[in-house]
């Protein structure tokens, strides 16, 4: 029998399946207060597997530039790792697995505040450096892209950025309010095109979202027990 979604995933014609685009940025912000704990290591395995599966994504586009940031927070907020993707290594998988460790309290807006901005500044730089490039004069365009394909020169230039947000549990830390995230989340999907994620534990993950400003669609309900928790993350 053959699958619904065959011909989403195996090749069935001589073309070429679309390239990545030119500049990813992809940001996980994760939750890893006291409360976490309940899920056992998932937390920590979904953090790995973020950063292994674009390092896979670089290291088959070569071409592409793919912006990788991983933050973690309880009542404050940690870097586990900001750089290329291609840059990823065993050991930041294994400084980013460690800093998803269950402690202390949740400063959830705050930190999902802050990593907006920062993530903004990053698309508007691309868009400035790549913009920049296509701007000006077709045969300046070709010389300057001769490194690049056919198929990467006609996304002229493709930008693309997600951000996801892991929570188990309400704010208790964060000076800013869920009016304050539901209005940057909304201006990060509309107006710099972001996919927004939420996944959410131990509370009613669509109902959740969408106060925060995420749609329905792109909100995910985490299971309470491990194998729950990991199936979702999965």
């Amino acid at each position: 029998m053959t699958l619904s979604c065959y011909h989403a995933v195996k090749r069935t014609t001589e073309s070429r399946p679309s390239p990545a685009a030119m500049y990813i940025n992809a940001v996980f912000v994760g939750d890893r207060s006291g409360s976490m704990a309940s899920m056992g290591d998932v937390p920590a395995e979904g953090a790995a597997d973020f950063l292994e599966k674009h390092k896979e994504l670089a290291d088959k586009n070569p071409d592409s530039e793919i912006w990788v940031t991983l933050v973690t927070f309880d009542n404050e907020s940690f870097t586990a790792y900001s750089g290329l993707a291609r840059d990823i290594s065993p050991d930041v998988i294994a400084r980013a697995k460690n800093a998803m460790r269950p402690r202390s309290t949740t400063r959830l807006i705050d930190t999902a505040l802050e990593e907006i901005d920062k993530q903004q500044a990053k698309i508007m730089s691309a868009r400035r450096r790549y913009h920049k490039i296509w701007a000006r004069s077709p045969e300046h365009r070709d010389n300057v892209s001769a490194r690049f394909s056919k198929e990467v020169r006609r996304l002229a230039p493709k930008i693309a950025s997600s951000f996801t947000l892991l929570t188990d549990g309400a704010d208790n830390q964060s000076h800013y309010k869920s009016r304050d995230l539901n209005e940057a989340i909304k201006n990060h999907q509309d107006e710099y095109e972001t996919v927004c994620l939420f996944a959410a534990a131990n509370q009613d993950a669509m109902n959740s979202g969408t106060q925060y400003g995420f749609t329905r669609e792109r909100s995910l309900q985490i299971g309470n027990d491990v194998d729950e928790a990991r199936a979702a993350f999965k």
